[in-house]
């Protein structure tokens, strides 16, 4: 039911991007080709699209995923870790990296 969720979460962003607001949409995107298609959405609403990345040191993320109700396996974890790509310059009109504890 993945695809049909994403379709529904994009249609409802559609709609939000007929109005005028601020609109946070809260996803991991890990990389780029993942993020492309949600920020081009922005862009042809003519949104101003800024991405906020949280930057946490790998033993913080470890230490938080252990204490979750439904941890994921720390191999996964870290494969996630190895697929992510930063964001670029270029993706949005503006880039937040916050550092975290």
């Amino acid at each position: 039911m993945n695809g049909q969720v994403q379709q529904a979460a994009k249609e409802r962003l559609k709609q939000l991007l007929r109005r005028p607001g601020t609109i946070v949409w809260d996803a991991t995107n890990l990389r780029q080709d993942l993020r492309a298609p949600l920020i081009q959405l922005g862009f042809d609403y003519g949104a101003r699209v800024s991405i906020v990345a949280l930057k946490t040191p790998v033993p913080t993320l470890e230490a938080r995923n252990r204490k979750r109700q439904h941890p994921i396996p720390a191999a996964m974890l870290m494969r996630q870790l190895e697929k992510l790509e930063w964001p670029e310059i270029n993706e949005a009109h503006g880039i937040v990296v916050w550092n975290s504890p």
